[in-house]
């Protein structure tokens, strides 16, 4: 994976010089402002990005919003994160097994030195262990967004359960 991150790196990393050479870069702001555009635009988009866990009844952003807004107000390539563990824990249960995928992740943020890490889970359903790993890691990207106050309505309670929101059965 970190190889395929590199590649994706180094084709990216002349288009950024030039883009920068060229002045094409809207300038961002401070990481604190930056923040806050994300917020607002996740805010925004209430209720429609919000989802619901079936399970725990918790509220939560939709993974592809905070990406969205991550790389809108950030930028593509200028924040990112990287898988630190991942595993497949299987429990008794009444049922039988139960399986969770639990998975470890640092986030970073360009220019900044605080690369927070943040542990995430999700069951795993009818089977289908890549997407309780997929769920497992939004999760902890979200959980460790949430260092840099990313998202912190959802941490905060203040997202209302709305009839439209998707229910997520993760």
């Amino acid at each position: 994976m970190r190889d395929l991150i590199g590649e994706a790196w180094d084709d990216l990393l002349p288009h950024v010089i030039d883009s920068l050479e060229n002045g094409d870069f809207i300038e961002m702001g401070t990481i604190a402002e930056q923040v806050k555009a994300v917020n607002a635009r996740l805010k925004g988009g209430e209720p429609g990005n919000i989802s619901v866990d079936s399970f725990s009844d918790y509220t939560g952003y939709k993974p592809q919003y905070i990406v969205d807004a991550m790389n809108e107000n950030f930028g593509i390539g200028l924040w990112g994160f990287e898988e630190i563990s991942s595993e497949i824990i299987s429990t008794p249960s009444e049922k039988g097994v139960s399986m969770l995928a639990v998975t470890q992740v640092k986030v970073w943020l360009a220019g900044v030195d605080f690369m927070p890490c943040a542990w995430g889970q999700s069951r795993v359903t009818k089977g289908d262990i890549g997407d309780a790993k997929k769920g497992a890691q939004t999760d902890a990207i979200k959980k460790a967004l949430s260092y840099f106050s990313i998202g912190n309505r959802a941490y905060y309670g203040l997202l209302e359960k709305h009839p439209k929101a998707a229910v997520a059965a993760k």
